[in-house]
């Protein structure tokens, strides 16, 4: 007997059943996501054509894309996409998904930037993964240019597409190497602002992190160590040498990292005006600090 065809409608309440039944979060959201790529449209079209056929090719793809989801495997890798900022940014397992507190730290670097004037702006953006962020700061402030660095060489392959399809590639310069490694040694005292969102899961908090994130998304960019803070100690170690006086560290943490790393960058003694910016949840998500240092003779 032939299969009978779904329409778009009975598709999503299919894949909705599929997902809640499988305890996947956000079992709705995730329906969606997976139809409209499915399907190459808008939410609203969804239900505007809820009962227009799938296709024979579009039911196989669906199929697949549900198979896999069920497994566990994010939905943005299936796809290779996901959103930040409003756009579309490629992504594979070889860097990690945007996630949308990660947006305040770009909305902060854009908020900020006319504080340093008319000039042209430096901005280094270590950790850079996808290069969710340095290519956002780079169409957002339209006076800058970006050096973003990882320590991984599948994420820079994907930054560059990125920067490339985005139309920002002339605006950064991408720099293979370890956190400030690999940065020119004449930035050093010059740099309006550095951007980061560093490994920060804690040892414990690595067990117990769901199954996409932790069968699927990179470990190294994960990881901070056994309090989740060795890769936020050597980044303010380090980043007031290239700060220009005034210069300002946006930093993602984790989200009870907040009084430890007040106090990280207090005791420093390099940085002032330090404060903690909450996500959309409440929580302490992002260090914002100027430093002190003066520009080199």
């Amino acid at each position: 007997m032939e299969e009978k065809t779904l329409s778009a409608g009975e598709a999503l309440h299919k894949t909705f059943t599929a997902l809640s039944g499988a305890l996947i979060p956000y079992a709705r959201d995730e329906a969606e996501f997976i139809l409209m790529h499915v399907l190459k449209c808008r939410r609203h079209e969804l239900f505007i054509n809820a009962k227009r056929p799938l296709t024979p090719e579009e039911a196989a793809c669906l199929e697949e894309a549900t198979a896999r989801r069920l497994l566990r495997e994010p939905a943005q890798y299936i796809f290779g996409e996901a959103e930040f900022m409003g756009r579309a940014f490629k992504v594979s397992r070889g860097v990690l998904i945007p996630r949308p507190e990660t947006e305040l730290l770009v909305e902060e670097a854009i908020k900020e930037a006319p504080s340093f004037g008319p000039g042209d702006l430096t901005i280094i953006d270590l950790c850079t993964g996808s290069g969710c962020i340095a290519v956002s700061t780079a169409l957002e402030i339209k006076n800058s240019h970006v050096y973003a660095t990882d320590i991984s060489d599948k994420a820079l392959i994907i930054a560059k597409e990125n920067a490339g399809r985005l139309s920002a590639a002339g605006k950064i310069t991408f720099l293979p190497g370890d956190l400030f490694g690999p940065v020119p040694a004449e930035l050093k005292a010059k740099t309006h602002m550095v951007l980061t969102n560093p490994p920060y899961i804690t040892e414990k908090d690595m067990a117990a992190l769901a199954p996409e994130v932790a069968d699927f998304e990179p470990k190294e960019a994960l990881y901070g160590g056994v309090d989740g803070l060795d890769i936020i100690r050597r980044i303010l170690d380090s980043a007031h040498e290239y700060l220009a006086a005034g210069g300002l560290l946006l930093m993602e943490i984790g989200y009870d990292q907040s009084k430890a790393v007040l106090e990280l960058a207090e005791s420093s003694g390099e940085y002032e005006k330090i404060e903690i910016l909450k996500d959309y949840g409440g929580i302490g998500r992002i260090l914002k600090a100027r430093s002190k240092q003066r520009p080199h003779p």
